[in-house]
């Protein structure tokens, strides 16, 4: 061997070694970096989605308040519409209960006047009998009288 030759082992120089494991370790760093650079790509598309998904579940939670909003909305237009017709099916039935009792009394009016009437009828009916029976008695009396006069007179 000479001092200008290089060693071999196993037929490779050491320089060519040291060329060869330089290469494999660039490789290697960039291969690492790509798989590191792909890995912080697909980080941030992740991220992207993640946001956009937040976003998206946002939007949702948004018009969910909104329909619920709605929805609360016509349940109390419903609930007073309800109140409205029931307040107007009550005044309907006071005002039929107010009428169906005018009706009432003046029914009741009419028969204590009636009765009152037909009372004061019978009540003449009765007079006017009493005075024909009054009537016809003091015609019987008199009848008796000028019939006991014209006895007399004729006995006399």
């Amino acid at each position: 061997m000479t001092d200008f030759e290089p060693l071999r082992i196993f037929g490779v120089t050491l320089e060519e070694r040291r060329k060869k494991r330089d290469e494999l370790v660039e490789q290697l760093k960039q291969e690492h970096e790509e798989r590191l650079q792909a890995l912080k790509e697909e980080r941030k598309l992740r991220k992207q989605s993640i946001l956009k998904l937040d976003k998206d579940i946002q939007q949702c939670n948004e018009q969910l308040i909104e329909h619920a909003k709605t929805r609360n909305k016509e349940k109390e237009a419903s609930i007073k519409e309800r109140e409205i017709y029931l307040q107007q099916r009550k005044t309907k039935q006071e005002e039929k209960n107010r009428e169906r009792k005018q009706r009432e009394a003046k029914e009741r009016e009419l028969k204590a006047e009636r009765y009152k009437l037909r009372l004061e009828e019978q009540q003449k009916r009765r007079e006017e009998e009493i005075r024909r029976l009054e009537e016809e008695r003091e015609a019987r009396a008199k009848m008796r009288e000028q019939r006991i006069k014209s006895d007399e007179d004729r006995l006399d």
